[in-house]
């Protein structure tokens, strides 16, 4: 017995603002038969598409597995359960917070006194309360001077950041 995996097709696109995490079968691999030689650069079956056209929700299809334009052919199952995973597509957003120096006791400025996090989330309406959103610099150890150092950004779960504007920012404790 020789098994593939089964790779299955999507067609369509999802509503506006949705998108397709990942697509999968069930079983996730069938036997199949054919000439040896064939059977030696087979890496996976095919299916029929499965239409996510205009989704806003998992689509689960029962579709038809094939190996197109090979002499080999699927010998069971010949049908699979393809499941197109469908949720909220990623939403960009920035928000402006202030920078915090952590670790030390000594006067400190900061320049800039706020970093942009430009962030990524899934969870509907964009989070933009900066009270949710953090930024700072860890000064422990640091002596009495001037340094420059990268921002740690902290977000709310569910939320990633892309990218923070700018990345370092110039600190001097007193």
């Amino acid at each position: 017995m020789l098994f593939r995996s089964v790779t299955p097709a999507v067609a369509g696109t999802p509503a506006d603002g949705y998108t397709v995490r990942n697509v999968t079968s069930n079983p996730p691999a069938v036997e199949v038969t054919g000439p040896v030689g064939i059977l030696a650069t087979l890496t996976s079956a095919t299916t029929e598409p499965v239409s996510v056209a205009g989704a806003k929700a998992t689509r689960t299809e029962l579709v038809v597995v094939g190996l197109p334009g090979s002499r080999a052919r699927v010998k069971s199952p010949a049908l699979v359960q393809a499941t197109a995973v469908i949720e909220r597509a990623p939403v960009e957003w920035t928000v402006s917070v202030p920078v915090r120096v952590i670790g030390t006791r000594g006067d400190v400025d900061v320049m800039p006194q706020a970093v942009t996090l430009r962030v990524r989330g899934r969870d509907g309406v964009p989070v933009s309360d900066p009270s949710r959103f953090g930024a700072t610099i860890d000064a422990s150890g640091r002596s009495p001077g001037v340094f420059e150092d990268r921002v740690t950004p902290a977000t709310p779960p569910g939320i990633d950041v892309v990218r923070v504007e700018p990345a370092e920012v110039r600190v001097r404790i007193r």
